[in-house]
């Protein structure tokens, strides 16, 4: 779970993070900016943050994923 009914997980604490490439600051500043638009629907439409949760797994934490699955190809445990 990446959100409450008032908190949004961003950067390091959504696991946005891939220490192998370096690019944490890259996928923590991603989640920033996505946690930012959801923010600013969230109180134009009084919505829910639960997008929130759907767009960082869809758009951010793939790529981490698939990074990982490449770094533990390339330097296996």
């Amino acid at each position: 779970m990446y959100n409450t009914k008032r908190t949004l997980l961003i950067g390091d604490a959504a696991g946005a993070v891939e220490n192998f490439y370096g690019e944490g600051l890259y996928y923590g500043l991603s989640s920033s900016k996505l946690a930012a638009e959801i923010l600013i629907d969230t109180i134009n439409n009084n919505s829910s943050f639960d997008k929130y949760t759907k767009l960082l797994k869809s758009e951010i934490l793939i790529q981490t994923k698939f990074s990982r699955i490449n770094s533990n190809h390339c330097c296996p445990k």
